[in-house]
């Protein structure tokens, strides 16, 4: 939000996500709302787009009533991350005046998550509608800074004289999201699944293909990107960037969650799931490869 903003005794009033579209916008005006959000961890990756869309919807509506604040209720310890605002973008894009202009647009509602036990009592104590209490709130400048970031790239050259100036690239994102929380003993979003797995096997790719006595008829552009989280941006930048012409770049293998073990459904080992069907006929490759491989 531009500027320094809050609120000074402001009524509170508890929301249910699963009827919120039907409560009157100008009861809300001005007002603190207490909600709970449906989960997007855990679950098929349908269902967590599904969530993702329908938190969005609400964002919209929140707007529309010109609620002064949302304060979601988390009851997962380590997932209250207070203003979730942060965001990385390039300077020098073309976009980035537009997105800045919908990140400081007035009328954004600032959502805030919270953990704290005294918080769930609250809100599981009183039903949905007005609650007698007030809230404050104080939100300062918002903080900024420059950050220097990488892509990561290595070329095996191709052996094929005439396909060597061709390219497939494989790439992995080598981020993930940062610190969780204030407090806990393990405060780090590790990122073994996504993406460590799909960095490493960047690099063990690399090693085997590079040890073959004969390359690979193409060259290979290997690339680990940064910023994937927030935005796609490594990958952006390499679009907009590429160190080699993209009409002689003929597919991009990109990799992701590897091997993965501790799926709820069992280990994904020996298999893999495709997107891109629609895109090219790379995956009739992959199709045809893994059923060489059984």
């Amino acid at each position: 939000m531009p500027g320094r903003s809050g609120s000074r005794g402001a009524a509170l009033f508890k929301v249910d996500f699963k009827s919120y579209a039907s409560l009157n916008r100008d009861d809300l005006a001005g007002k603190v709302i207490l909600v709970e959000l449906p989960a997007r961890r855990g679950g098929t990756p349908e269902q967590q787009n599904a969530a993702g869309v329908a938190i969005a919807t609400f964002g919209t509506w929140a707007r529309s009533a010109k609620i002064l604040a949302t304060i979601v209720v988390s009851r997962e310890p380590g997932v209250a991350r207070g203003v979730n605002s942060s965001y990385l973008i390039d300077p020098k894009a073309p976009e980035t005046p537009a997105l800045l202009a919908r990140r400081q647009a007035a009328g954004r509602v600032p959502m805030i998550t919270v953990q704290d036990p005294r918080i769930v009592k609250l809100f599981d104590a009183h039903p949905a509608g007005p609650i007698a209490a007030k809230l404050s709130t104080s939100l300062g400048e918002p903080i900024q800074g420059k950050v220097k970031l990488r892509n990561v790239a290595g070329l095996l050259r191709g052996s094929d004289p005439a396909l060597k100036d061709t390219y497939v690239m494989v790439t992995a994102h080598y981020d993930h999201i940062g610190i969780r929380g204030a407090a806990g003993a393990d405060r780090i979003f590790n990122g073994a699944n996504d993406d460590g797995s799909g960095t490493v096997s960047v690099i063990e790719i690399a090693s085997a293909l590079a040890t073959l006595k004969e390359r690979p008829k193409r060259s290979i552009l290997f690339v680990t990107f940064f910023g994937e989280e927030k935005g796609l941006l490594g990958s952006r930048y390499y679009g907009k960037h590429p160190i080699f012409p993209v009409d002689k770049t003929v597919a991009d293998v990109n990799l992701e969650q590897v091997g993965r073990t501790d799926d709820k459904e069992g280990a994904r080992v020996g298999e893999a799931a495709l997107t891109g069907f629609g895109y090219s006929d790379v995956s009739k490759v992959f199709v045809a490869s893994g059923e060489l491989e059984g």
